[in-house]
């Protein structure tokens, strides 16, 4: 069979997918492989006019009948999950904009380093906010400074000239933001603060020079 396929996916299982499953499911099939759908059709940010996410395609939802999935990685770094009001036909995808990224971080503004992909949400009726985690063995942060803070930026613009930004807590090995608000076709992706605190009144950037 086909992998990544719904009869694949049918067949790791010893029940039958749920309506919310395979609705995730086929959306993210309809973006890997450019298939287009007759019902259902709730992530749209796989189209060109919508900047061709592609990559790493799940969600969070419940479907029409209850069935329920509030908890969601699939096959890229970023979960979601702790939708704080879930009810009947809402869901949350989201995808990516790089197939192969190596997660690395670059100078994007004065002492700030930005994550080299891109996500785009679409967002099906009102589910609240969310928590949004990573593993910090999925990105790169070889040479950053331990005390410094990373971030996730949600911003309405793929630029991300506004933006709202969430502190990120690292526990266990896992960065976490909470209480995410994500509106219909937000891009997000993660930030570096390059910072050093050296004392109360006195900061320093990566590179030692005093701010």
């Amino acid at each position: 069979c086909l992998v990544g396929s719904e009869m694949c996916i049918r067949d790791s299982f010893s029940s039958d997918l749920s309506l919310v499953e395979r609705i995730i499911l086929n959306n993210y099939l309809s973006a890997k492989y450019d298939i287009s759908l007759t019902a259902n059709d709730y992530y749209i940010d796989d189209n060109s006019v919508y900047g061709d996410f592609d990559h790493h395609v799940t969600g969070i939802g419940r479907a029409s009948d209850g069935s329920l999935h509030n908890n969601s990685q699939g096959t890229g770094i970023v979960k979601i999950n702790n939708p704080s009001d879930l009810n009947f036909d809402e869901y949350l995808f989201w995808g990516e904009d790089t197939k192969d990224s190596d997660y690395s971080f670059s100078t994007s503004s004065s002492y700030t380093e930005r994550q080299s992909s891109t996500w785009r949400v679409s967002k099906r009726n009102d589910l609240g906010t969310v928590s949004v985690s990573v593993n910090a063995s999925d990105i790169d942060l070889t040479g950053k400074q331990s005390c410094a803070s990373l971030y996730l930026i949600v911003s309405n613009s793929s630029s991300f000239a506004s933006k709202t930004s969430y502190v990120m807590t690292l526990s266990s090995g896992v960065y976490t933001a909470n209480n995410v608000a994500f509106s219909d076709g937000s891009y997000f992706s993660f930030e570096y603060i390059d910072q050093i605190v050296v004392d109360n009144t006195q900061f320093y950037n990566g590179d030692g020079l005093s701010l």
